[in-house]
């Protein structure tokens, strides 16, 4: 997974630490997909229909060599907080803790591309600027749904305009998270 986190763009970086910021909306495996990353339970995971994540939390650990400090954040999109709060929080944490290359990791369930999903890249080019799109990667849970029906990411997101351009936001890069 590390290779595939490391987009030729940051290559050059190998040495420093590279920062994962997980977002996405309320409930989709946020802190799960930080736990699997780190490769230990470092977030806390929990069923329910709010948000566990109160607040933007950094652990770090190393994957196949490379440092990372991954950053688990507070839902969008129907959590306890405005999605702005949220958003400022990230943006404080981002600018304060963090040194080295940047990914912004959105986090969506296999399945129908919500409004408020599309939104998110917007969010975090309204944050941080329009460049934060050439930072960001879509990263799909429930991958290993799709593979036990035969599918393909590639043909599940052909078949669906709207993803198609959210992932093409998303500098067009893709990921599956075994759940």
């Amino acid at each position: 997974m590390a290779s595939k986190l490391l987009h030729p763009q940051y290559q050059q970086c190998k040495d420093q630490e590279l920062q994962i910021v997980i977002v996405g909306k309320t409930g989709v495996g946020k802190s799960s997909t930080g736990n699997t990353i780190l490769m230990k339970t470092a977030f806390q995971t929990r069923i329910q229909p709010s948000s566990v994540t109160q607040a933007c939390k950094k652990e770090k650990g190393e994957l196949d060599g490379q440092k990372l400090a991954v950053v688990d954040t507070p839902g969008l999109f129907g959590g306890t907080k405005s999605d702005i709060k949220v958003m400022e929080e990230i943006k404080k944490t981002v600018l304060s803790a963090l040194d080295g290359p940047v990914v912004f990791l959105v986090v969506l369930e296999l399945g129908e591309l919500t409004e408020d999903e599309r939104k998110t890249v917007k969010l975090l080019q309204k944050t941080f600027s329009r460049e934060a799109a050439h930072h960001t990667m879509a990263l799909f849970t429930r991958g290993d749904d799709l593979k036990e029906q035969g599918g393909s990411i590639e043909d599940f997101i052909g078949a669906n305009p709207a993803l198609r351009d959210f992932v093409r936001e998303c500098r067009g890069d893709t990921m599956f998270l075994r759940t």
